[in-house]
């Protein structure tokens, strides 16, 4: 799969979820933050891609734009995904 630019996504972009397997494995998404998210285990992501609604299978699942290529990849679900919009 070609890489995409994440720098290119844009809140409001309807982008999919997808993951391995099963019938939950493609899900459409909306972007709906980007902002700095800083994890308890001692990483910061100064512009992380916060997305909605959750994939079920969201730990390492792919972000892909409309064109195929790969933007993000799923790390962990939040519940403030929309904060600071």
């Amino acid at each position: 799969m070609a890489f995409g630019k994440s720098a290119e996504v844009k809140v409001e972009d309807r982008e999919l979820a997808v993951s391995y397997g099963g019938e939950d494995a493609i899900d459409p998404v909306s972007v709906v933050a980007r902002r700095a998210y800083a994890g308890s285990w001692e990483y910061l992501l100064e512009d992380a891609i916060f997305t909605a609604p959750p994939h079920p299978r969201w730990s390492g699942a792919a972000l892909i734009n409309r064109a195929g290529n790969l933007v993000g990849v799923g790390s962990l679900m939040v519940r403030d995904a929309s904060a600071g919009r």
